[in-house]
């Protein structure tokens, strides 16, 4: 079976060496985003990605997803625990505002834990990409609360 690794090593070069992200420190959830922050957030994406989201690829390519007459959809086995998973450890809403159950954290400081979630088949990882601009979208468009948001659409 394929293995994952996640580029750790990388992604800390980026941020740190060549976009020197703390210099940012002085806006909204920059503060937040301290380096302690940014590689507890990095280590867990990647051992998410490596060891729950990668090995479904070969399940998702052999499985499918199976769509029935009335328009629902099931997925292979795996994805929907799997998603409950990204979805309880808090991962869609890590830029969410606080008052909304999120970390409040910047795009640009979390948009690599992005890349690691898509190791995962490309259904699932578009399925929860969209899920979380769609959280985005709700939150700028209606003011509403994403947490809530996000529980009823998992």
């Amino acid at each position: 079976m394929p293995s994952y690794k996640a580029p750790l090593e990388d992604v800390s070069f980026l941020l740190n060496d060549v976009f020197q992200i703390d210099r940012y420190d002085n806006l909204p959830g920059f503060s937040d985003a301290s380096a302690d922050v940014r590689e507890a957030v990095l280590n867990e994406a990647a051992k998410l990605s490596e060891q729950v989201l990668q090995p479904l690829n070969r399940v998702g390519d052999l499985e499918g997803c199976v769509r029935h007459d009335d328009g629902s959809v099931t997925t292979p086995k795996g994805f929907k625990e799997a998603y409950r998973q990204v979805a309880e450890g808090g991962w869609l809403g890590l830029s969410a505002p606080t008052e909304y159950g999120g970390q409040g954290l910047p795009v640009s400081t979390i948009s690599p834990r992005t890349s690691s979630i898509w190791c995962w088949h490309e259904s699932r990882a578009h399925l929860a990409a969209s899920r979380a601009s769609r959280c985005s979208w709700c939150r700028r468009s209606w003011s509403m609360p994403t947490d809530r948001w996000v529980r009823a659409t998992a």
